[in-house]
């Protein structure tokens, strides 16, 4: 979970498939990693208007 707060702290909101590329980390990781900052209220996430299926994650201020 800190690599991917780090990663969205330096490159500001990414999609799940962008987080897991930077981070060499299993998509299913990188979700369970997303998850847990969302119930914890971290993180939010948004529509990502290039292509519908994904979301976008940032922290939130």
């Amino acid at each position: 979970m800190k690599l991917v707060l780090n990663i969205l702290e330096n490159q500001g909101p990414l999609t799940q498939k962008e987080i897991a590329k930077e981070t060499h980390l299993p998509s299913r990781t990188v979700r369970y990693a997303l998850n847990r900052l969302k119930d914890e209220a971290v993180l939010e996430e948004r529509e990502y208007f290039q292509d519908a299926r994904q979301c976008l994650y940032q922290i939130k201020c």
